[in-house]
Formats: structure tokens, C-alpha cells, sequence
């Protein structure tokens, strides 16, 4: 406070007062250079000054970031916005202001990284020791997009659980009587954002076996009992059959049991016929099986005339 009297000739004016407020400098705490993935929720915050009141003048070059272009606030919470396919940068530039008097402005950058994407990949489904197709992954046309993927834990083949890239082709393997499936997850990275994963799977069928059957001799003009074929346990299990002489009365092809039939031989030697048996499961052909239907001919007599002798003939001998 100042008081400020008047003097001329020993005389003394109206003494008056005044004072002089000094306002101290705000300031703010410097903010390092930050990179968000698209879509992130985030806050700007500005922090420093004990100066009562203080208050954030903030400008950014760069609006399509998702932060306004300007502001006054120690908190501004945004949604970081990327929908190219190259990073953003904005500038940003604060100045902490109190009572009408700024601080040393401070300025840094927000980065924001696309996010990346993965084209979707469709489901495989093979048989036991048959090749999977590899695996080739695309996407958005990021730099640097990386493809990261894990699989369920189940025996399909030589592979591993995780892996970054394509999946190689691979022979797959399933010994068992059921059907096993592996399902992957496909993970887009580019610069340190993840995109939307996707899933698809990986399905190795086992192979369906046929029983044993043996070969039938049977008689021209008898009627057969019906085939019936059996073999693993699997679902779905279909046969088909063919047979590779059709004189005995027998289609050329069939799928299913083979129905009764009546064998026929008009010859006077063993009739052979190949019947290949193959069992189908889930589209997968197990190894077929061979057995031989054997037709014998059937004898014949030549007629025997009758004869009529009187008592006490020799009657010839009958051949």
C-alpha cells in the first residue's frame, strides 16, 4: 500500500492511498507426445499451477483427431478418431492463464493410428492324412499390419497353438471314430492397435473302416440272404458297392446293404464276381474291402426213358 501527501511551503495536501497487485505466473506441466488407436476414449489433461483460478488455453491443429479445435479446461475427454489408412498427428499447443496473466505455453502432438482389418476366412473341412490349405490372411492396406492367431488345443494335425502370418499347409490327422475341429482366432495388428479378430475353424474328419466279409459259395437258382455291411462306430456311415460280374443276377452298383437276389449260373463252371465294398463318412472314403460271391452251376440230369419188362428179365444197367 502507498500513501502519497502533497507538500508545498510547509503546507500539506490531501493525502491519498494506492496499492500495486502483483498476480504470479501461472504454469503447466509439460505433456509428452502421445500415440491413440481409432476409437479409443481418452482425456486431455492439463496440470501444474497453484495459482487459484488458473485456467488451460488450449488450440489443435487438427480437429479430424476427434479433440475440438480449441478449449479452456484442465479436462477434456475425447474419442481419438483415425478412419484412414495412415496415422494423424495434431498439434497442440497450452497456455495456462490466471488473472489475466499467461504462463510459458507448452505444446506437443496426439498421434492416431488407424485400426486395421482382416478379411474374413472360410472353414476347412478335410479327411485323415489329406493336406490342409494354407492359410493366406488380408486385410486393410495398412503398413506393417501383422496377422497373430491361436487355436483351441485339439490333435488335427502337426501345427502349432499360436503363430504371427499365414498358417502353412499341413497333412491332418484324426485316428478316432469322431470328427475334430479347431478353431482359430485371427488377430490384425498395426502399430500397436488390434482390429476386430475374426474365427474360423479347421475340421479333420477320420476315416470310416468296413468289417471284414467272406467269401459265399452258393448254389444257381438260391436265393441269397441279405448282405448286411458294418464297420466303425462312426455317424453317417454310408456304403457303396460294385460288382464285377453282373451274369449272377447281381446289380453293377449299389450303395447301402446289398438286398436278397436269386444267383444265377447258366454254365456249367464256377461264376466269380468281385464285390468291392467302400465306406463313406462326412465325405471322407475309408479303404474298400473285396470279397467274391462264387456261383456254382447247379447239375443236370439227361432223361431216363421208362421201361416195361416182363418177370424175370435182365433189366440193363441204368446209367
Amino acid at each position: 500500500m502507498f500513501t502519497v501527501t502533497p507538500m508545498s511551503n510547509s503546507c500539506s495536501g490531501v493525502t491519498q492511498t494506492f496499492s500495486i497487485l502483483v498476480n504470479p505466473i501461472p504454469n503447466v506441466n509439460p505433456n509428452s507426445n502421445v500415440t491413440y488407436c481409432n476409437g479409443t476414449a481418452n482425456v486431455l489433461l492439463f496440470t501444474g499451477s497453484v495459482v487459484p483460478g488458473t485456467e488451460y488455453d488450449w488450440t489443435n491443429t487438427n480437429p479430424s483427431i476427434g479433440l475440438a479445435a480449441s478449449g479452456t479446461s484442465g479436462s477434456n475427454p475425447f474419442i481419438a478418431t483415425n478412419n484412414s489408412n495412415i496415422p494423424i498427428t495434431a498439434f497442440i499447443l497450452v497456455t495456462p492463464v490466471s488473472n489475466s496473466c499467461s504462463g510459458t505455453p507448452n505444446n506437443f502432438t496426439i498421434t492416431v493410428n488407424p485400426i486395421p482389418s482382416v478379411n474374413a476366412v472360410p472353414d476347412q473341412s478335410i479327411c485323415n492324412n489329406e493336406q490342409v490349405q494354407a492359410v493366406t490372411f488380408v486385410g486393410s492396406a495398412l503398413s506393417g499390419t501383422s496377422y497373430q492367431w491361436v487355436r483351441t488345443n485339439l490333435p488335427i494335425g502337426v501345427i502349432a497353438l499360436s503363430g504371427t502370418g499365414n498358417i502353412p499347409a499341413f497333412t491332418g490327422q484324426n485316428i478316432g471314430n469322431v470328427p475334430v475341429t479347431s478353431v482359430f482366432t485371427v488377430t490384425p495388428i498395426s502399430n500397436t492397435c488390434s482390429g476386430i479378430p475374426i474365427v474360423f475353424s479347421i475340421t479333420v474328419n477320420p476315416l470310416p473302416t468296413i468289417d471284414p466279409i467272406l467269401s459265399l459259395p452258393i448254389c444257381a437258382g438260391v436265393q441269397t440272404g441279405a448282405l448286411t455291411f458294418t464297420g466303425s462306430s462312426m455317424a453317417n456311415t454310408q456304403f457303396s458297392w460294385t460288382n464285377s460280374n453282373t451274369t449272377i443276377g447281381l446289380a453293377a452298383s449299389g450303395n447301402g446293404s446289398i438286398a436278397s437276389f436269386t444267383a444265377i449260373n447258366t454254365s456249367n463252371v464256377d461264376q466269380t464276381a468281385d464285390i468291392t465294398v467302400t465306406p463313406m463318412s462326412n465325405s471322407c472314403s475309408g479303404s474298400s474291402y473285396t470279397f467274391q460271391l462264387v456261383i456254382k452251376p447247379a447239375p443236370t440230369l439227361s432223361p431216363i426213358a421208362s421201361q416195361e419188362v416182363c418177370a424175370g428179365t435182365v433189366i440193363s444197367a441204368i446209367n
